[in-house]
């Protein structure tokens, strides 16, 4: 969990917790997670948060709003590897 938004967002859910993110294809077990980066307002951070996650074979898609400094992840398997390595970069990363 993000320091930056302790109380301030939905960052405590547990991947179990959202099912509102579960598109149709959710029986090849594929899902979408959108997270507020606080300190995302560039390519440069777009470019941290891509090779922090380059390592995953499980990430399918990233799809970065620089503006809303929003960033959706369509991924296989639990979102929860992906969260913690995301709160490693100290760019104020919180789950929705």
């Amino acid at each position: 969990m993000s320091k930056a938004c302790k109380e301030q967002c939905s960052c405590m859910k547990s991947a179990m917790d959202n099912n509102s993110h579960i598109p149709t294809a959710a029986a090849s077990g594929t899902h979408v997670s959108t997270y507020n980066v606080s300190k995302m307002d560039c390519p440069s951070e777009e470019r941290i948060i891509r090779m922090a996650l380059g390592g995953f074979d499980n990430v399918l898609s990233l799809s970065f709003d620089l503006t809303n400094r929003k960033l959706e992840i369509i991924h296989q398997g639990e979102n929860e590897p992906i969260t913690h390595r995301l709160d490693t970069l100290g760019l104020g990363v919180c789950y929705l």
